[in-house]
């Protein structure tokens, strides 16, 4: 009986350090899928002078097969890329699905938030 008892408690100090470090983790991969859209739209910036969406840069081979559209989810994040008028400018939200309130944004200057 003592024996679970110690179990008990050491899985009730376990589990919410174990969910924070999941969307601590989670929370990075954003960022650095952030980093990997910017490095794609900067890239079909330089070779045919518009920024695209998702769709186009993997067809181009600037992102993988995990992007789709203007709206993809990776691992708890969802991305919402917006194009400007004339495809000239760009901003992408990665918002949380766990209701945590954490969003990672980006725009065409580079400045992830």
């Amino acid at each position: 009986m003592i024996v679970v008892s110690i179990i008990a408690v050491l899985v009730a100090i376990a589990i919410p350090t174990l969910f924070r470090s999941r969307n601590q983790t989670q929370y990075q991969t954003a960022w650095y899928t952030m980093r990997t859209i910017q490095s794609a739209e900067n890239a079909s910036w330089t070779q045919y002078g518009v920024y695209a969406d998702f769709d186009t840069l993997r067809t181009n081979g600037f992102i993988d097969n995990r992007f789709h559209g203007t709206d993809t989810t990776i691992k708890g994040y969802d991305y919402k890329l917006f194009l400007g008028t004339g495809s000239l400018s760009f901003s992408c939200i990665a918002t949380s699905q766990l209701g945590d309130g954490l969003e990672v944004t980006l725009d065409e200057s580079g400045a992830i938030h």
